[in-house]
């Protein structure tokens, strides 16, 4: 029996670059890796202030930080934050 081999486009794998690196995986974006059981590409998201991965785009930010999805990183909530006017300087300050 004949196995077909995976699609890299982005399309297809959101956070992959379009190169097949095995039969079985692809290339990712950086800040992605690949997941074989979910066969994807899937945010890295033991870089960040994280509890874990949502789903293949998304990590679940820790108490205070809010997933963004544009940057791929948690940002710290300054929304209420003692002497903040609520806007963030960067990701981790506010």
């Amino acid at each position: 029996m004949q196995q077909c081999s995976l699609t890299c486009l982005p399309k297809d794998s959101p956070n992959a670059n379009g190169s097949q690196y095995e039969f079985n995986s692809c290339y990712c974006n950086n800040g992605s890796v690949w997941n074989y059981s979910l066969r994807a590409c899937v945010v890295n998201c033991s870089l960040l202030s994280t509890t874990g991965t949502l789903n293949q785009t998304a990590c679940t930010c820790a108490a205070g930080f809010d997933w963004n999805s544009a940057l791929t990183l948690c940002k710290v909530n300054c929304t209420g934050k003692i002497n903040s006017n609520g806007n963030n300087l960067n990701s981790s300050h506010c």
